[in-house]
């Protein structure tokens, strides 16, 4: 009886750890993003969550930037959603990013407040590029 009883505790802390965040983000279509773009951020969360959105620089400096970025910008924190699907859109600030630099964003998870539980996902690194306007011939339908 008492391996029934630390067997569904296990699995009930076990479970409590499991909680995912999948997060990705638009591009171009040529994969590229470029300062000024307008980026739909994605997310699946699959249970509730206090989340904070980031938008972040790689930084290869891990003793200063433990988890390998730094903030930039951070959209909201604080908020309480359920489990589901989410998205928001950002738009590429043109003056604090420079071009040829990896950027991507971050999206960081507690269950409760005071929960030390914490759940974060970041997307791939993308190259930020200068947005150019398209050529004439392009724009002709």
């Amino acid at each position: 009886m008492k391996f029934v009883t630390i067997a569904s505790g296990l699995l009930g802390v076990s479970t409590l750890s499991q909680a995912a965040i999948n997060l990705t983000h638009s591009t171009n279509t040529d994969g590229t993003v470029n300062k000024g773009d307008f980026v739909r951020i994605s997310w699946e969360i699959d249970e509730t969550l206090d989340l904070m959105l980031s938008f972040v620089k790689k930084e290869d400096d891990t003793k200063k930037w433990p988890l390998g970025h730094r903030p930039i910008y951070t959209m909201w924190g604080g908020l309480r959603l359920d489990e589901g699907k989410g998205s928001f859109g950002y738009n590429i600030p043109s003056g604090k990013v420079k071009e040829g630099q990896l950027y991507g964003f971050y999206l960081e998870g507690k269950t409760i407040e005071e929960s030390p539980l914490e759940f974060n996902n970041l997307t791939e690194w993308f190259e930020m590029h200068k947005w150019t306007p398209p050529k004439k011939e392009d724009l002709k339908l």
